[in-house]
């Protein structure tokens, strides 16, 4: 039997991997075991580069528009989303900061750090706290933080007093 498992979207279209389910026979103990793919993990039904784009894609739409783009859940999303360390480098030269606010299922609230100058999705930060805001700060160079000119927020961001208290 096959196993199918999402892998990427092309031209709008969803694509799928087909993997044989391959089952061997330990000679010595007689054990049967199925072999475990490393790009996925066991009974997963998508592969890693299928979360990843969705998260990407998370950076650009909302998690309906994501859900129905990818055939997905938005318990998968946001499942991917906690499991998922986005922390990118910092890019060179002056620095251009945006905190936003992203809540789904109207219970949880995430903290996306963006360079507004290129466009660039910096961090996610998993949860809406003020620890989180100040432990993603605190584990970036000195040089960085004062390489930023200049910070943006929505109205209504919480942990804006955390992040302005990091900037002259």
């Amino acid at each position: 039997s096959e196993r199918k498992l999402k892998h990427s979207r092309y031209e709008g279209k969803l694509v799928s991997v087909m993997l044989p389910k391959r089952r061997f026979l330990c000679p010595s103990c007689k054990w049967i075991f199925n072999e475990k793919p490393e790009f996925t993990e066991s009974k997963a039904r998508t592969t890693g580069n299928y979360a990843l784009e969705t998260v990407f894609a998370l950076s650009r739409s909302s998690f309906r528009t994501v859900g129905e783009t990818y055939q997905t859940s938005y318990s998968f999303l946001a499942r991917t989303l906690l499991k998922i360390k986005y922390d990118r480098p910092w890019p060179k030269g002056e620095l251009r900061l945006g905190f936003d606010e992203h809540a789904y299922g109207k219970r949880h609230m995430m903290i996306t750090v963006c360079e507004l100058k290129n466009h660039k999705l910096l961090a996610i930060l998993p949860y809406y706290t003020k620890e989180e805001v100040v432990k993603y700060l605190e584990s970036r160079p000195k040089e960085e933080l004062e390489r930023v000119t200049e910070l943006c927020f929505d109205m209504g961001f919480k942990q804006q007093r955390a992040v302005e208290d990091y900037f002259p």
